[in-house]
């Protein structure tokens, strides 16, 4: 059995639980344009392209962390 493909788009509150992020900031990120959204009528729909950049952007641990010394 193949695995449902993503929407397009998501919800403002799908966008939330994919990201673990709250209401507010999914929207500051929208307004920096950090994720982009459309309008359908009333609702605000984020792109899925634009949350798997916004992830990709996002910085790394571990990887490449600086070592602290004691």
């Amino acid at each position: 059995m193949n695995p449902r493909p993503a929407p397009l788009l998501n919800t403002v509150a799908a966008t939330q639980s994919r990201l673990g992020l709250g209401r507010t900031k999914v929207l500051a990120l929208v307004k920096a344009q950090d994720l982009e959204a459309v309008k359908v009528g009333r609702r605000t729909l984020v792109t899925e392209a634009s949350i798997e950049r916004l992830v990709d952007r996002l910085p790394r641990v571990g990887a490449a962390t600086t070592r602290i010394s004691k």
